[in-house]
């Protein structure tokens, strides 16, 4: 159903650009000559910022459900500092669990921020911001919650962002950390995507 989907959106176009967590040299599909695998458009603020290995470790949860997880989590984990984001509503921006763990409410600026200085992130498998952490050298923790986050997540850990879990396991992602590689193929491939996305249109208007 989801591929069904995905080419009743496509019908009538000439070009299909789709965004990657890795490069392709070859898509397998009948319709491959009109597709071409892309690097993420990542935001400015993004590109720009500086990483660091922070002590700390970051995370952003698309329910809210998800955060009696992370304080359990963060029990056996106690040495650990955390701190996660939220879309959950009628909550002050910062909700201190202890002097450990925190949580907020969602906010771009802050939460690149905090991905920059860092030491590793969790989250429930969205494409940009696992795309955000492997550009900054964070080892990515994935939980999804939806079939499309299954998919991301999937393709993601072939690409070495890191592991997926069943639930936010934060001592998993802790164990994973020292065999995290950086993916500098990745980042230099990203940092081409203007370029690679703008003569993909070209083709298609000349």
């Amino acid at each position: 159903m989801l591929k069904f989907f995905t080419w009743v959106t496509s019908v009538g176009s000439s070009k299909l650009i789709a965004l990657s967590f890795r490069e392709m040299d070859e898509v397998k599909h009948k319709y491959k000559k009109r597709i071409k695998v892309v690097p993420p458009l990542l935001r400015k603020e993004v590109l720009e910022i500086k990483p660091e290995k922070g002590d700390y470790l970051h995370g952003y949860m698309l329910n809210e459900i998800y955060a009696e997880e992370v304080i359990q989590s963060q029990v056996h984990s106690p040495g650990i500092n955390m701190c996660f984001f939220w879309d959950k509503k009628n909550v002050l921006d910062t909700y201190i669990v202890n002097d450990k763990l925190s949580f907020h409410r969602l906010n771009d600026k802050l939460f690149i921020e905090r991905m920059a200085g860092a030491l590793a992130y969790a989250t429930t498998a969205g494409f940009e911001s696992v795309c955000e952490a492997m550009y900054l050298d964070k080892p990515v923790l994935m939980v999804p919650t939806h079939i499309e986050q299954s998919c991301n997540a999937f393709d993601a850990q072939l690409a070495g962002a890191g592991i997926v879990s069943e639930q936010f396991d934060l001592k998993k992602l802790i164990e994973y950390i020292p065999h995290h590689k950086t993916l500098e193929n990745f980042v230099m491939w990203v940092r081409q995507a203007d370029k690679i996305i703008l003569s993909e249109l070209e083709c298609v208007y000349n």
